[in-house]
């Protein structure tokens, strides 16, 4: 097994390795309709098809579908302390992945 300098100097320092609460994650930011979408040659309809979302537009989507259709209180789920989760209209984009996950 192979560490590297950086990880092992964490890991002396007695630093968690994983298990992180919340789990730390990449929120993209971007302009509208300037999002990036990767492809390689040949495959743009492929790439099209797939409908590359992105953190961001689905956090609106989101939103825009919780205003629409609002959850129930058994989907939402509770705490533990029995408080109702937050819906996604309460939430901010940085909030929003500790209670939804990007799918």
């Amino acid at each position: 097994m192979y560490l590297h300098m950086n990880e092992a100097y964490w890991r002396i320092c007695g630093n968690k390795i994983m298990y992180t609460y919340p789990n730390v994650m990449k929120l993209q930011l971007h302009l509208e309709n300037e999002q990036y979408v990767y492809y390689k040659a040949g495959q743009e309809r492929q790439v099209l098809e797939r409908n590359n979302i992105t953190t961001l537009i689905a956090y609106f989507a989101a939103v825009e579908k919780e205003q629409k259709h609002p959850l129930e209180e058994h989907i939402l789920g509770f705490d533990e302390e029995n408080r109702l989760n937050p819906r996604a209209t309460e939430l901010t984009y940085i909030q929003f992945p500790t209670y939804y996950s990007f799918i």
